[in-house]
């Protein structure tokens, strides 16, 4: 039973994963196609909750609004079929954040938080996270003299 339980989270992971790279994909040939160079997008997450804040698009070094209003992005695969829909850009910007979030810092939005800024390269196809790690620290002495 475990073993079972196991393997159906493992399976979901290896999913959850493949929709990433997919999704990742069509998000940079969007924001390709509209000439968008770079993107920058800010989180915060504190007490057991976490945001994506805000993203800026830029051609160049000039700040930019995207014409990209939706663009299609798979949502599951079921028996070897992918089921797409229609996504604002902006959704799909977090969903993939949220996803890189949660698979490399697992509970970035508990307690004190993690807070922090993605940097998409477009012509490069990557992106960097610059990532602050809240926490609260305690020093505590006792003595009998």
């Amino acid at each position: 039973m475990t073993e079972d339980w196991i393997a159906r989270v493992t399976e979901a992971e290896k999913l959850r994963d493949e929709l990433a790279i997919i999704n990742r994909q069509a998000l940079f040939d969007a924001l390709s196609a509209a000439g968008i160079t770079r993107v920058a997008v800010e989180f915060n997450g504190y007490g057991d909750e976490g945001h994506i804040e805000s993203a800026q698009y830029f051609i160049g070094e000039s700040e930019t609004t995207p014409t990209i209003d939706h663009l299609i992005f798979v949502r599951d695969i079921v028996d070897g079929t992918a089921r797409s829909e229609s996504a604002p850009l902006e959704d799909a910007i977090d969903e993939l954040l949220y996803h890189l979030l949660s698979k490399h810092y697992g509970g970035w939005q508990d307690n004190e938080g993690s807070y922090g800024e993605f940097t998409f390269d477009i012509p490069a196809r990557t992106i960097d996270l610059d990532i602050g790690m809240r926490f609260v620290d305690s020093d505590h002495y006792q003595h009998k003299f």
